[in-house]
């Protein structure tokens, strides 16, 4: 049997030390297990050791995670504060890493990651959505040794910046290509109370030393490149919408619009070049929600072609038709009168002046009667008389439109806290008035079924 070792300090009890992990480092395996009472009674005992279980053992501690010399490359002293032995600035009742924490940068405000800067990057730091390329070493406290580490492995870890673990997100956002950092992260902002067993306990805190390799670099497309595609994608809706697949069209509209609202320009020309492509994709996309009847969208991307091009007729002419839609009919007229003073003699303008001119005096119409129906009797007495009174109402044809005029003015009044609509609205009145009061944000009270009176109000 060879010498037992000697054993000079506690240290050398570490079961990990310079030449690395060693797995049952004082553990010997027997024939036969020891008798504790032959212990205990000072007769000793005599044991046998197992030479092919000391053989499989021999196997394992040649079987190691990372190779000896690696990790000692890899060492850290500063997880046992082995690191300065002068005794400035240090306080014996805190641990390595509370010695280590006091001077880091807080990055969460609560302690939850701290940072210290090792050697500066360049560039911007790391923006949203991006791929990151990083070495790191990951250690516990009281631990030299890394729990885990990509230069052992010889492979940089290449994440989505959000997929890494809420510390190290928070980190890596904050540094730029090149640098070199370390941070502490607590285990609310790490592994939580589960931890990584059998590596990482429970609960644990850690220290990772990273270095920002660079940011992956998406292969970018030139701008002719994306005009292309841009146009590709326009020429496409075109041909769903000559075919009466307007959702289709529009769906490939706002795929270009998307496309050329996020590149990147380098000059003048290029953003002429867009804009030229542009105007025609919103004016496209207005002209198909206006078919949709999506009547805030048309809005949108109206306006959008303003932008780029304030006399255009086309779009004056498509906001008019949507603001009529809603019921605002001033501001429907000052668009198409715009439009027309451009193009004096554009029929569709015309004609759209002159259908303008028909809801008008069909809404005064009908507002008239609705007024005057709130305040009839519920019940009226049958007679020669009643036709005339309760005249048809076509919903199609204007109703919608009074019945927005008077929601948006009720909305809008300060002083007015609910209004009432009469007990004589059909059922399809009612189901729109309810409908597009909850649009607004209104409140409708009253129950269902006709001869019931409907309450709005408005908090």
């Amino acid at each position: 049997m060879d010498a037992p070792e000697v054993i000079d300090s506690l240290e050398d009890l570490r079961l990990t030390g310079r030449i690395g992990y060693v797995p049952n480092r004082y553990t010997v395996p027997l024939t036969q297990g020891i008798d504790i009472n032959d212990l205990i009674r000072g007769d000793g005992s005599m044991f046998e050791t197992d030479l092919n279980d000391m053989a499989a053992f021999e196997d394992e501690e040649e079987s190691q995670y990372f190779d000896s010399e690696d990790v000692f490359q890899q060492l850290n002293y500063e997880a046992n504060d082995f690191g300065d032995d002068s005794g400035s600035d240090r306080d014996d009742d805190l641990t390595p890493f509370q010695r280590l924490a006091r001077g880091m940068e807080d990055l969460t405000g609560d302690g939850g990651v701290l940072k210290q800067i090792l050697r500066k990057g360049t560039g911007p730091v790391v923006p949203e959505g991006a791929t990151v390329r990083y070495h790191y070493n990951g250690y516990l406290e009281f631990n030299d040794e890394p729990f885990d580490s990509s230069r052992l492995r010889n492979k940089p870890e290449i994440h989505k910046l959000e997929e890494n673990i809420l510390g190290l997100y928070l980190g890596l956002r904050t540094m730029r290509k090149g640098e070199k950092a370390k941070f502490l992260v607590t285990p609310e902002y790490g592994y939580l109370e589960m931890g990584c067993t059998p590596r990482i306990p429970a609960s644990a805190k850690v220290r990772r030393m990273t270095n920002l390799i660079r940011e992956e670099e998406r292969k970018q497309a030139s701008f002719e490149q994306l005009l292309k595609v841009a146009n590709s994608e326009r020429e496409a809706g075109n041909d769903f919408y000559k075919r009466k697949q307007v959702h289709r069209a529009v769906g490939k509209y706002l795929k270009a619009i998307k496309l050329l609202e996020n590149c990147h320009l380098q000059n003048a020309d290029q953003e002429r070049w867009m804009n030229e492509v542009l105007l025609k994709l919103y004016l496209n996309a207005a002209h198909c929600f206006l078919e949709l009847a999506e009547v805030k969208k048309v809005l949108t991307y109206a306006r959008k072609a303003l932008g780029i091009d304030p006399k255009n007729v086309k779009a004056l002419y498509r906001m008019g038709k949507a603001l009529q839609k809603q019921g605002e009919f001033d501001s429907a007229r000052d668009k198409f009168k715009k439009a027309q003073y451009y193009e004096p003699n554009n029929k569709a303008i015309k004609d759209a002046l002159i259908e303008l001119d028909r809801k008008v005096s069909q809404f005064k119409s009908l507002e008239k009667q609705t007024f005057a129906r709130m305040f009839a009797p519920a019940k009226k007495e049958q007679g020669k008389d009643e036709k005339s009174v309760q005249a048809p109402v076509d919903l199609e044809a204007g109703k919608k439109e009074v019945l927005i005029k008077q929601l948006r003015e009720f909305k809008e009044e300060d002083g007015t806290k609910e209004i009432f609509f009469p007990t004589t609205l059909t059922q399809h009145e009612r189901a729109y008035i309810k409908q597009t009061a909850q649009e607004l944000g209104l409140k409708v009270e009253g129950k269902e079924g006709t001869n019931k009176e409907l309450r709005v109000t408005k908090d």
